[in-house]
């Protein structure tokens, strides 16, 4: 019995490992994204010198590859776009529920995670790189 026991125990490890791994794709693939979109704001940023004008119709006549929005982010192909006098917040939903924020403030880049989804909300990130999993 206790053989059986272990063997499901095994199992039970290596789907919760499995699962783990799953997110953590799904985390990479949305941070993906809003490296993208990152990289499609400073262009624009570089272009224009200056932050107006950079919303979701000019992300995507510049990067038609993803949806872009005002709004919340629904999926790791919709980004959200909040742009003030500051910078531009980038937020993109991953399927594994997380959400993560870019602020490209012209000098810096901040990194973050959280609630609401939205690029507006993004402005609130303060860190040096992408949040660990």
């Amino acid at each position: 019995m206790t053989l059986v026991h272990r063997g499901g125990e095994a199992i039970g490890a290596a789907n919760q490992t499995a699962i783990a791994q799953i997110g953590t794709a799904q985390d990479v693939q949305a941070q993906l994204t809003a490296q993208q979109a990152l990289s499609v704001a400073q262009q624009l940023f570089a272009e224009q010198g200056s932050f107006a004008g950079i919303d979701a119709a000019a992300m995507k006549r510049f990067e038609p590859e993803f949806a872009y929005t005002a709004s919340a982010s629904t999926g790791p192909d919709v980004v959200s776009i909040g742009t003030s006098a500051q910078g531009v917040g980038i937020a993109v939903r991953s399927a594994s529920g997380t959400c993560f924020y870019a602020f490209e403030a012209g000098t810096t880049v901040r990194y973050g995670s959280g609630t609401p989804c939205t690029g507006k909300a993004a402005s609130s990130a303060s860190a040096g790189s992408w949040p660990a999993g």
